[in-house]
C-alpha cells in the first residue's frame, strides 16, 4: 500500500476506546454475574470501588452512590453475591469495568442479611441493654402515638385505651409507615416527642399494623432505632403481628405484640381498678370499724376502774401516805443523829488511847537513833564509807587487767590452733596441692588425659603445667 493509503487506515487510542466500548456495551447492555467480592471500599463520595472474582477470573466493578444508597445490606470483602450490571471501558486507563446497578447476597436475603448486620452492630453500641430501659409511669395520663392515622393499628389501640382509661389523653403524630421516606418521618415524630419530654407526654407509642418484611422495613432502619433508644419518654414499640418482630421493637422499653396489646399494657382496665378500689374501701373500713370497737372496749375497761371513777379517792391515799413517811422521818432523825454523835465519840476516845500508846515508842526510837555513832559523828562514817569505796575500786581494776591477760591467752592459743590447721603451712613444709583448671583436686588418674592443663599450688607460688604421660598404680 502506499504511504497515502496507509494514513487513511489509522486510527486514534481515543476512537478505538470508543469502538470497544460501544460495542461492550451492545453486546452486554443487561448482565447478571455471580461472583465473590474483593477488595472493597468506599470512597468519600460514598461510591464503591470492589472486585469480583471466581476461581479462575477477576473483574473491577464499581457502584455509584446514586445506587448504594439503595442497598437494604452492607457488602462486605468474601461476600458472594448476584449483581445486575452492564460492561463499561474506562477510556483513561483502557480497562474494562462492571457498572452495577442492583446488588444481592446468594443464600439469603438482602432485607434479612441487612436485618442481621444492623443488629450486629446496634447490639454493639448497647442499643438492647435491659439495663438501660425506661419504666412506665402505672396510670399515664397524656400518650403520644407515632403511627400512620388512617390505619387499623391506630383504630384498634384508641378503641382499646377508650374503653380500659376513657380519661387518657392521646396525641396522634401522623407520619408514614412504610416506603420512601418512612424512616425519617417516624424519626423525626419521635425526636419531637422527646424535645418535648416527660413534662408534656408520659408514654410514646410506635406503632402499624402487620405486613411483609418490606412494608415493616422502616422500623429497622438505623436512624428509628436510635431515636427511639435517645427518647426521653418511655417508648411502646407494637410493630405487625405477633410473629413480626422488628429492631425497633428490641430497641424499645416495652415491645407489645399487637396495637391493641399495646393499649392493654399502657393503661389499666377502668373497671378493675374500680372494683379493687371498692374492695379496698370495704376492707380499710372493716378494719376502720374493727380498731374503733377495740379502743371502745379499751375505754370502758378503763372507765370501770377506781382511778377514773373516785379520780379524789386515789389523791387522798397519796396524801396520807406522805404523812405517814413524814412521821417517820420526824422520829427517825433525832435518833439517827444520837447514834451518829455515839460513833464519833467512841473513834475520838479509839484516838486518843492510840496515840498514848504511840508516843512513848517514837520517842525511844528517837533516842536511839541519837545514839547512833552515825548521828554523833557523821564525818567519820563518810570518811570510813570513802576508804571502802576506794578498796573496791582497787578490787576492781586488779580483775579487769586478770581478765584481759586471761583472754590475750586465749586468743594467743586459738591463733596457734588455726596456725597449725593453715593449709598453706603444710604447703611450707614441701607439700604440694594439684588441681585442674577449675580448681577442683585431683584424686583419681584415671579421669584425666594427656595434654591435660593442671595446677600445683606451693608454699609460696602456683605452677600450671601439662601432662605428658599417666602411669596408673595398679597395685
Amino acid at each position: 500500500m502506499s504511504q497515502r493509503s496507509q494514513n487513511s487506515h489509522y486510527l486514534t487510542v481515543s476512537q478505538l476506546t470508543d469502538g470497544i466500548k460501544n460495542s461492550l456495551n451492545s453486546e452486554f447492555p443487561d448482565v447478571w454475574v455471580k461472583a465473590e467480592i474483593s477488595g472493597m471500599t468506599k470512597a468519600a463520595s460514598g461510591h464503591y470501588y470492589l472486585t469480583l472474582k471466581d476461581e479462575h477470573a477477576q473483574i473491577s466493578a464499581i457502584i455509584w452512590r446514586s445506587n448504594a444508597e439503595k442497598l437494604r445490606f452492607i457488602p462486605e470483602n468474601g461476600q458472594e453475591v448476584i449483581c445486575r450490571s452492564f460492561l463499561d471501558v474506562y477510556p483513561q486507563r483502557g480497562t474494562y469495568q462492571l457498572i452495577i446497578q442492583q446488588l444481592q447476597p446468594v443464600g439469603q436475603g438482602a432485607l434479612q442479611l441487612a436485618f442481621r448486620q444492623l443488629h450486629d452492630r446496634l447490639k454493639t453500641d448497647g442499643l438492647f441493654d435491659s439495663k438501660k430501659k425506661q419504666s412506665l409511669p402505672r396510670f399515664p395520663r397524656r400518650v403520644a402515638v407515632v403511627t400512620s392515622p388512617t390505619g387499623a393499628a391506630v383504630r384498634d389501640f384508641l378503641q382499646v385505651v377508650q374503653r380500659r382509661w376513657p380519661k387518657l389523653h392521646v396525641t396522634i403524630l401522623p407520619t408514614k409507615v412504610q416506603g420512601s421516606g418512612a424512616a425519617e418521618q417516624i424519626a423525626e415524630a419521635i425526636r419531637l416527642c422527646s424535645k418535648q419530654g416527660p413534662r408534656v407526654f408520659d408514654v410514646l407509642i410506635v406503632t402499624r399494623g402487620g405486613g411483609s418484611i418490606e412494608d415493616l422495613w422502616s422500623f429497622n432502619e438505623e436512624v428509628v432505632c436510635r431515636a427511639i433508644h435517645d427518647c426521653r419518654v418511655p417508648v411502646i414499640s407494637a410493630i405487625g403481628h405477633e410473629v413480626d418482630v422488628t429492631l425497633s421493637d428490641l430497641v424499645a422499653d416495652l415491645r407489645a405484640l399487637t396495637p391493641t396489646e399495646a393499649g392493654e399494657r399502657l393503661v389499666p382496665d377502668l373497671e378493675a381498678v374500680v372494683s379493687k378500689l371498692h374492695s379496698s374501701q370495704q376492707q380499710l373500713m372493716r378494719q376502720v370499724h374493727q380498731l374503733i370497737a377495740n379502743y371502745q372496749n379499751q375505754l370502758e375497761r378503763l372507765a370501770t376502774r377506781p382511778v377514773i371513777q373516785r379520780p379524789t379517792e386515789l389523791i387522798r391515799r397519796q396524801q396520807a401516805e406522805l404523812d405517814r413517811l413524814a412521821e417517820q422521818l420526824a422520829t427517825a432523825l433525832p435518833e439517827r443523829m444520837h447514834h451518829t454523835r455515839h460513833f464519833l465519840n467512841e473513834q475520838r476516845g479509839r484516838l486518843q488511847r492510840s496515840l498514848a500508846n504511840i508516843l512513848p515508842i517514837a520517842r525511844l526510837r528517837l533516842s536511839e537513833l541519837a545514839d547512833q555513832a552515825v548521828i554523833r559523828r557523821p564525818k567519820s562514817m563518810i570518811h570510813i564509807r570513802k576508804e571502802g569505796l576506794q578498796q573496791l575500786d582497787a578490787r576492781l581494776e586488779r580483775a579487769k587487767i586478770a581478765l584481759f591477760l586471761n583472754l590475750n591467752r586465749r586468743v594467743e592459743h586459738a591463733t596457734a590452733r588455726l596456725e597449725a590447721f593453715n593449709p598453706l603451712a603444710v604447703l611450707s613444709r614441701g607439700y604440694s596441692l594439684t588441681t585442674n583448671m577449675q580448681n577442683v583436686p585431683l584424686t583419681d588418674c584415671q579421669k584425666l588425659s594427656v595434654d591435660d592443663k593442671i595446677q600445683t599450688q606451693l608454699g609460696n607460688g602456683r605452677l600450671v603445667s601439662r601432662i605428658e604421660e599417666i602411669e596408673q598404680d595398679n597395685g
